[in-house]
């Protein structure tokens, strides 16, 4: 079973007119008992006043008012209360009537820890190589268990992070071992290293029996509901001599996402995602952290699980 999920919506009714221009709402991802404040994009509404509901079913928990500014955004600010360890409330964001709605999308809420304590259920732990220090220093603020190590072949075939900002010319063959690591069973991300033009320049290593370059858009399989207009990225030209055999997508800015497979079970992927710089709250950070090491671990059944 997933976790524990509670029926919750926020309604947006329109002050004065039935048909409002497209609305944008993020992120809807919130942590109880914490003012979190969500920014409303609405460009063809500036200057107008919209009408918000929060809803628990049919329940309703609040109502107000929220007056658009020139530049078409909105920001309101909920905290809802806290919940039980393990429990997340899933609902709907609505614009217009509840029963035909204009405009609808999901938020969660989830309890404070909750992406720590799945991660402590899972089955190994999560090594980070990160010389340059700022991805371990977020995971320390949020308690997200981890073991920090200085050389990344203490991996064997358990599950690596290398943290962002990594320089690919000033550390020259780190990105040949990892894909050596890989090949022997292990799992690894490479989060928005830096310089990916030199990524795989001159490797003399056999190709993977899979590699799938991926553009932003793959943000939503990996973490459903997560908008990447939320997010900053660095984007990376596609690496020649992979052996690209099927997955590729158009890219529309850039691909952010390559991910190479091997037999037996290893994995390597690269990452443009910059978790510590993309928006200002970070639950939608760690649901995408969350996502990314489900895909990383070989058994991750956690929503499978009994409610903590």
């Amino acid at each position: 079973m997933r976790p524990a999920m509670a029926a919750m919506c926020v309604c947006l009714a329109l002050g004065g007119t039935a048909d409002p221009p497209p609305v944008r709402v993020g992120p809807l991802f919130l942590t109880a008992g914490v003012p979190e404040t969500l920014t409303i994009h609405a460009p063809g509404l500036a200057k107008r006043t919209l009408e918000w509901r929060v809803l628990r079913g049919r329940t309703p928990l609040g109502r107000g008012w929220i007056g658009v500014g020139a530049d078409g955004t909105a920001h309101m600010t909920l905290r809802f209360p806290d919940l039980r360890e393990g429990v997340a409330l899933e609902g709907m964001f609505k614009l217009g009537e509840t029963k035909a709605p204009l405009f609808q999308q999901k938020l969660w809420v989830y309890p404070k820890g909750f992406f720590a304590e799945r991660q402590r259920r899972r089955s190994g732990t999560l090594q980070v190589y990160d010389p340059v220090g700022r991805t371990v220093e977020w995971l320390d603020q949020h308690d997200f268990p981890h073991l920090r190590v200085s050389d990344p072949e203490r991996v064997g075939d358990g599950v690596l992070l290398v943290g962002e900002g990594l320089s690919v010319r000033e550390h020259p063959g780190l990105f040949d071992q990892l894909r050596r690591f890989a090949a022997s069973g292990a799992r690894i991300v490479c989060l928005a290293p830096r310089g990916t033009e030199a990524l795989f320049a001159g490797s003399t290593l056999a190709p993977p029996s899979v590699a799938t370059l991926s553009d932003k858009r793959i943000l939503r399989r990996v973490a459903p509901g997560v908008d990447e207009a939320d997010f900053s990225f660095r984007f990376f030209q596609g690496p020649p001599g992979l052996g690209l055999s099927h997955g590729s997508e158009q890219a529309e800015a850039g691909w952010m996402w390559l991910e190479l497979g091997y037999p037996g079970g290893g994995m390597m992927m690269v990452c443009g995602v910059e978790l510590t710089a993309s928006v200002s709250r970070s639950t939608p950070n760690l649901v995408l952290l969350d996502g990314i090491l489900k895909r990383l671990y070989k058994q991750d059944n956690l929503d499978k699980e009994q409610p903590l």
